[in-house]
């Protein structure tokens, strides 16, 4: 894969307005297409192949020696397969999921054995409009994001991004983010240089080692 590729990504952003105009193509038709290139995908087309490869419907997977649940817009795939189906090697995918969840486009774990992809929004790209307007969050996380917010007096943004991290986390670890705030807060030298809950979430500020009991 080419450095200009490996540093740039394209801006797919789900928000955008159209102009109601699409064009309907065959899913089996793409997908094939795609697979029989003998070059290195390129970054839209890498983005269309994981749209082609999650899964439309729920339904139970087995990774390894024990059975899943794979939900809709979901895939379990490991590194190396991800990266036969992209040409590319195994470095390079790794570095274009990290962008890719970065910017909010997928979700992206590391499991036993295999990987799990999640599309964002993967309702908009199957012809589902405004998938955002439909998005409830848990009490658990408005309760995080108010009391974040409060201790903090930082602007309330980014939540929709916010709450893909939240979603992304364990159980265990959305507990640590609610319980180590106040300690993460006040841990600072400078409170000037606290972050912002989508930071505090993505980077895992809760893990952070605190001096202080609070």
């Amino acid at each position: 894969m080419n450095t200009k590729n490996e540093v740039k990504l394209a801006t797919i952003d789900s928000t955008n307005k159209f102009d109601g105009q699409y064009f309907l193509f065959p899913k089996y038709l793409i997908k094939e297409n795609l697979e029989n290139l003998k070059r290195e995908l390129s970054i839209f087309e890498a983005f269309l192949m994981i749209i082609l490869n999650v899964k439309y419907a729920d339904q139970t997977e087995k990774v390894g020696l024990e059975s899943r649940i794979c939900r809709r817009g979901e895939t379990f795939k490991s590194m190396q397969a991800w990266s036969d189906l992209f040409n590319w090697n195994r470095s390079t995918t790794r570095r274009y999921f990290q962008k890719m969840s970065g910017r909010g486009w997928i979700e992206w774990e590391s499991l036993v054995n295999t990987t799990r992809i999640k599309i964002v929004n993967y309702d908009f790209y199957v012809g589902h409009n405004d998938p955002q307007s439909k998005l409830k969050y848990t009490p658990e996380f408005e309760t995080f994001w108010k009391e974040y917010h409060q201790m903090t007096s930082r602007q309330m943004v980014d939540k929709v991004v916010s709450y893909r991290f939240w979603r992304m986390l364990s159980l265990s670890e959305r507990d640590l983010a609610v319980k180590n705030m106040r300690k993460y807060y006040y841990n600072l030298s400078n409170t000037t240089y606290c972050v912002k809950a989508l930071t505090y979430l993505r980077n895992k500020k809760f893990n952070d080692q605190f001096y202080s009991k609070c």
